[in-house]
């Protein structure tokens, strides 16, 4: 928790010193993004295949809606420097079902990027631009194994939970148009490359899964932008 702290305080920091005086945009988004998850899916595979039952795996880590915030100050009319975020989730489960009852285990991840960014901004007429945007920095990722067998009365579960941290990056496509001068929608398409990184425990960091995460897949939505001037 405290180095997302610090993270976070720095790049806040750092761009107030910077905004001071000019002007600033803050941007919203919303967009559905794809999640590679290899190594995750070949967990739930190998588990659906030992199992004693007739488990299926029902759910493979599917796209699944994603939230951003960025603050974005100009350094001059076509170059950009500023701050990125966002949250992502999804999951991955095997199920079976029966008159008797059910069994499923579930692999349950989300995470926040913080980080920072760099964007080229070209005008293609009076109202309407292209956005050439370059983001990196880290990912702190949560992931909770559940499993839940029910059987006529008899029912038990167990849950626990782990932690990743590691590093992205994402260059990025945007088609901007002018509503007014505080004004902006955009829509934009981009690629996140999540380096595959180590999931270890939050009760003992000492144990740590011998399946890495990955994040990695491709992005799209749109954002509404705010532009203030200081």
């Amino acid at each position: 928790m405290w180095n997302k702290i610090v993270f976070i305080t720095a790049l806040c920091a750092l761009l107030y010193y910077n905004a001071k005086g000019q002007q600033l945009e803050i941007r919203p988004e919303i967009g559905i993004g794809t999640y590679s998850m290899s190594d995750l899916k070949g967990t739930l595979k190998t588990a659906a295949s030992l199992s004693e039952i007739d488990v299926k795996t029902t759910d493979k880590f599917p796209a699944y809606i994603f939230y951003g915030l960025d603050a974005i100050q100009p350094l001059n009319s076509k170059i950009n420097f500023g701050i990125s975020s966002g949250f992502y989730s999804t999951g991955g489960r095997n199920h079976y079902a029966d008159y008797s009852g059910f069994y499923r285990d579930d692999i349950l991840v989300n995470s926040l990027n913080l980080g920072v960014l760099f964007s080229y901004k070209g005008a293609l007429n009076q109202e309407m631009f292209c956005n050439f945007q370059l983001a990196s920095g880290i990912k702190f990722s949560n992931i909770k194994f559940q499993n839940e067998l029910k059987v006529f009365d008899y029912q038990n579960s167990s849950s626990d939970d782990f932690r990743s941290e590691g590093w992205w990056i994402e260059p990025q496509f945007r088609i901007e148009k002018e509503i007014s001068k505080n004004f902006a929608i955009s829509a934009f398409v981009a690629y996140e490359y999540n380096l595959k990184s180590k999931i270890t425990s939050k009760e003992n960091g000492l144990y740590q899964l011998s399946p890495k995460i990955d994040w990695s897949g491709f992005r799209s939505g749109l954002s509404f932008s705010y532009i203030m001037n200081h």
